[in-house]
């Protein structure tokens, strides 16, 4: 018995056949699980003595009782595994407990149509790959096809038909079914494959080496499936990487165009470089898609350039001096200074000297001849 949900993809779940005269609900029901059931699960049944050996269970037999909400579990979560049981077109139907409460689904051995998807040559198998249904008279019977489609190296998956060599019929969701029958997958050559790399690198002294960057693949052919390490939708795969990180994608068709774009190029202050990020598959080679984000900080803390000297008006050499053209004139009266360097006024100021000084001993030598007349006149 489980007391809580049961979830299984593509499980197996071996049980005890059902001794005669014990079936449930007069003997005990081999399991209840009394929360809901998921997934798809396949029931073997076993000798009770040794449960590796296969046994073939008794048409009517329960064997598991699931807790019920509206239509969930689905008929498909439990499906009889039996090989000779198959052959007959047994399986497991869902039906109403066999206690008469409405609490819980009862999955009992069953008689009915049975479908085997065949993957005739195929690496991988199809899932489900044997799928069961009651026949009642007077209705057509149809299955989905297999939510898992088989694989082939170097070939492409084109579909179901009722002959292995494709010359019977196409088989598809509304083919109508009468009998129990095999289908086999169909196959078409590819002209080559090749792999695309794609590989990301952070780099700059603020670069975050943790970030996730979102990358979108696109090929021009609605490719579906898994392929190495990308699993593709209509053309279209979704990665995550991070620095030093990077996924590849195996036997896609040759010659075959793709794109590689990158959500958070150029954001953020990120600069964003990348090569071979579209282009062409090439046969038997692996192109590499590289994408590097660079991001670096100011190390000046943001600080001005200083100028280039002479760019500067107050960058003048010492001595250039504009000049005033009310006073450039005036020569004889007071003035700055002559500047360094000017050696045409230094001339004139030194000429100018000498004329003062040899006026000035003139003038003294009038005053003392003078002074010395006026003594010899009062004599």
């Amino acid at each position: 018995m489980l007391q809580n949900n049961y979830a299984s993809n593509n499980g197996e779940l071996r049980l005890p056949t059902v001794a005669v005269g014990a079936n449930y609900d007069t003997g005990t029901i081999p399991v209840q699980i009394k929360g809901l059931s998921t997934g798809t699960t396949t029931v073997n049944t076993v000798d009770p003595a040794d449960w590796n050996t296969l046994k073939k269970p008794a048409l009517g037999d329960n064997y598991i009782l699931s807790k019920k909400n509206t239509d969930a579990p689905a008929q498909e979560v439990f499906l009889l595994g039996n090989e000779d049981a198959l052959q007959n077109g047994w399986f497991l139907k869902r039906m109403a407990d066999a206690d008469g409460t409405d609490d819980y689904y009862m999955w009992q051995v069953a008689s009915g149509i049975r479908m085997v998807f065949d993957k005739n040559g195929g690496d991988t198998e199809a899932s489900p790959r044997v799928m069961m249904q009651e026949k009642i008279a007077g209705v057509v019977n149809h299955f989905d096809l297999p939510t898992v489609e088989p694989t082939r190296s170097g070939y492409k998956f084109t579909g179901w038909n009722t002959k292995a060599d494709g010359t019977g019929d196409t088989f598809t969701a509304e083919t109508d079914v009468t009998e129990s029958m095999t289908v086999y997958a169909q196959w078409q050559p590819l002209a080559g494959s090749g792999n695309l790399t794609v590989s990301k690198t952070v780099t700059g002294n603020a670069g975050d080496t943790s970030k996730e960057f979102h990358f979108t693949v696109k090929m021009d052919t609605p490719i579906n499936g898994t392929y190495g390490g990308m699993s593709f939708t209509d053309g279209t795969a979704l990665l995550t990487l991070k620095h030093n990180e990077k996924r590849t994608a195996t036997g896609l068709p040759a010659d075959v165009h793709y794109e590689v774009t990158e959500a958070e190029a150029n954001q953020n202050g990120y600069t964003t470089t990348a090569e071979n990020a579209s282009g062409i598959i090439v046969k038997d080679t692996t192109v590499v898609a590289s994408f590097t984000n660079n991001k670096n900080s100011n190390p000046s803390g943001g600080q001005p350039t200083a100028p280039t000297p002479g760019n500067n008006p107050s960058d003048k050499p010492t001595g250039t001096t504009s000049t005033n053209s009310n006073h450039s004139e005036n020569i004889t009266g007071l003035a700055s200074s002559p500047q360094t360097g000017d050696q045409n006024n230094l001339t004139l100021w030194i000429v100018l000297l000498v004329g003062s000084l040899l006026g000035l001993t003139g003038i003294v030598n009038v005053v003392v001849k003078k002074s010395r007349h006026r003594e010899k006149c009062t004599k």
